[in-house]
């Protein structure tokens, strides 16, 4: 899909307790950074990503040079707030900048991208581990509903041959994800499952995502986190059908005060592997965010 959903690929947030005490004094491994812990509020954060992209999988799933160069950098302003202890609703707006380059032509463009809001169910409060107890607490399941609004700049009204001033979808996507995750412990970790699919006038567009991270916290307040994800997208019109694939993973380092504020830096790539992927423009991305629960 477009590059701004890498962004989602956000961070281990800030770190627990020194007894790891309780679910309110930590935020949450989610993929999503803006996603706040149980005892959190409400807050709002800026992200700012680039990717460049200078390979692709053909569709025979071998690796190979592109001809077409692409550079991004998007910046988004996300925020949340929680209307009780088990949901709060998430938001996103993001605003993109492309420099494309195909031989001897090059051109830029940017603009607003895709909006999207959501909510997210935590309906079971996470247990921490006690010392001299056998049984092992479980991890918490994350349920996440929302929709991206196509309020970019759709390839229909693109004014660049190359389309660099494209800065979002032409058809609003319905998103769904499903998560579970294990926060109060010293080496944490989640793994997830999200989707989104949407029609529009290029036809069926969606794609299906599963990721899984695992970090360490040291303190109270760093944490490290490492990631991997695989994306499967899908389109469907009259001219045909058609599936890309994708594999990376990424490093992502976390400073922060729990229940006050967090900051972090994140390094990811596609990974240039025959059979990783299918059909499908490579990348390398690198992104800074900062949130401030309020």
């Amino acid at each position: 899909m477009t590059s701004s959903r890498a962004l989602a690929l956000a961070a281990l947030l800030a770190g627990p307790s020194q007894a790891l005490a309780g679910a309110c004094c930590v935020g949450s491994t989610s993929t999503l950074p803006t996603q706040l812990g149980e005892c959190e509020q409400r807050g709002v954060g800026v992200i700012v990503g680039g990717e460049v992209s200078r390979w692709r999988w053909d569709a025979s799933r071998a690796t190979h040079s592109s001809s077409l160069v692409t550079d991004s950098l998007t910046t988004t302003v996300a925020g949340g707030f929680r209307t009780s202890r088990r949901f709060q609703v998430l938001g996103a707006v993001p605003v993109r900048a492309n420099r494309y380059a195909l031989a001897d032509l090059t051109e830029t463009g940017w603009g607003v991208g895709d909006v999207s809001v959501g909510v997210v169910w935590d309906p079971t409060e996470e247990i921490p581990r006690v010392e001299g107890l056998e049984k092992r607490p479980l991890p918490v399941p994350i349920l996440r509903l929302g929709a991206r609004l196509p309020t970019g700049r759709d390839w229909r009204h693109a004014e660049t041959s190359l389309h660099a001033d494209v800065t979002g979808l032409d058809a609003t996507s319905l998103t769904a994800g499903l998560g579970f995750e294990r926060t109060l412990d010293r080496t944490p970790w989640s793994v997830g499952l999200d989707g989104d699919v949407g029609v529009g006038a290029s036809g069926v567009l969606g794609s299906l995502a599963a990721s899984g991270g695992v970090g360490h916290y040291f303190g109270q307040r760093l944490s490290l986190l490492a990631s991997a994800q695989h994306v499967w997208t899908f389109t469907s019109s009259d001219q045909g059908s058609g599936t890309t694939e994708r594999t990376g993973g990424g490093l992502q380092l976390v400073l922060g005060k729990p229940r006050a504020w967090r900051a972090w830096g994140s390094l990811g790539a596609d990974l240039p592997v025959p059979g990783l992927g299918k059909s499908a423009a490579g990348s390398v991305r690198a992104g800074l965010g900062f949130l401030q629960i309020l």
